[in-house]
């Protein structure tokens, strides 16, 4: 069973992964030598695409998925519509991608509370902090938008307050599973 743990940075994905039963998968942890921003990010995506292609039965939370990988780079002004859909149409065309999703779970805060957050949390560094924030709102409209088109496979939880009563809530959604191929098929059309 894979979970996905997706959101903005100093969201809760990795506190409520460690909640979660099952084995932590965290944050993308691949270097890339290029320099072109598209063949980085692909790099990274197609990365940790294949390190979840040969996961074995067991109940795993993917902190920061591929769909975050994705978003990040369909945002960044630096992409042309193009360079996206280039993008996409490699990620598609990968045999990794047939790997079937059971649950997706997108989590968001207010700016100012992910700015609380950074700032009280010294146990790691936010490199790219800034970056996420600048996309946020465009990532938030797109995880919206696919948990209308997939309304049993995603759950969005504003995590501005505390977890406590949303892990009661995250336990007793199943998700309907749903394969990685068909969400980059839709991401897809959705570019215009």
């Amino acid at each position: 069973m894979i979970t996905f743990i997706d959101g903005g940075t100093a969201s809760g994905k990795t506190t409520l992964a460690n909640k979660l039963n099952g084995i932590h998968i965290t944050e993308n942890k691949y270097l890339s030598k290029k320099h072109d921003f598209l063949d980085r990010q692909f790099d990274f995506t197609s990365q940790r695409l294949k390190e979840l292609y040969f996961l074995k039965n067991e109940i795993y939370n993917i902190d920061t998925s591929l769909l975050s990988l994705i978003s990040f780079t369909l945002f960044s002004k630096e992409n042309t519509k193009e360079d996206k859909k280039i993008f996409l149409d490699r990620l598609i065309k990968m045999p990794e991608n047939s790997i079937k999703i059971d649950k997706i779970i997108y989590l968001f805060a207010l700016k100012k509370v992910l700015y609380e957050r950074k700032d009280k949390d010294s146990s790691r560094e936010r490199n790219s902090f800034k970056n996420n924030i600048l996309h946020l709102d465009k990532e938030i409209k797109l995880y919206i938008l696919l948990s209308s088109i997939y309304p049993e496979s995603f759950l969005i939880i504003d995590t501005s307050k505390p977890m406590k009563e949303k892990i009661k809530m995250i336990d007793i959604f199943k998700g309907k599973s749903l394969f990685l191929n068909d969400i980059l098929k839709t991401i897809r059309k959705l570019i215009k």
